[in-house]
């Protein structure tokens, strides 16, 4: 697949793109030695259907994608891509979706932080509790 960056970026709402050369350079930051990549832009659907659109933009497109979560990832390496492509921002996705007091099973959503999770965890009614990297509050 031949890649069509200009394309694939027409063919999402504007609202999701970011292609300013300080938000790419931002998601390029790591606290250690990374590859030399690009980033291209950095795009953040607003929901699941969002994020499927993306994903079969890219696909048609030849762009590749990389995922992040939520924040810069410094605890667990960094959010900075392994090759060249765009950063897909899943922050908006931060629902948490259901839990299992009695096994301290949660489902949820690939945005929701380690605080949002522990705060969600101390009002239960039970004692689970969820450690994390230092930053996240």
């Amino acid at each position: 697949m031949k890649l069509n960056l200009a394309q694939f970026f027409e063919s999402l709402p504007r609202a999701w793109v970011d292609t300013r050369p300080q938000t790419c350079a931002q998601y390029g930051q790591a606290t250690h030695p990374t590859p030399e990549v690009a980033v291209w832009g950095v795009v953040a659907p607003p929901d699941v259907a969002g994020v499927q659109q993306v994903m079969r933009s890219a696909t048609k497109y030849g762009v590749p994608v990389y995922p992040v979560s939520q924040g810069k990832n410094w605890g667990y390496g960094s959010r900075v891509p392994e090759r060249s492509g765009i950063v897909l921002s899943l922050a908006s996705l931060h629902q948490i979706m259901e839990m299992d007091w009695d096994r301290g099973i949660v489902r949820l959503q690939p945005g929701v932080s380690f605080s949002q999770l522990q705060d969600y965890l101390t009002e239960g009614p039970s004692p689970w509790m969820c450690g994390g990297p230092g930053s996240t509050r």
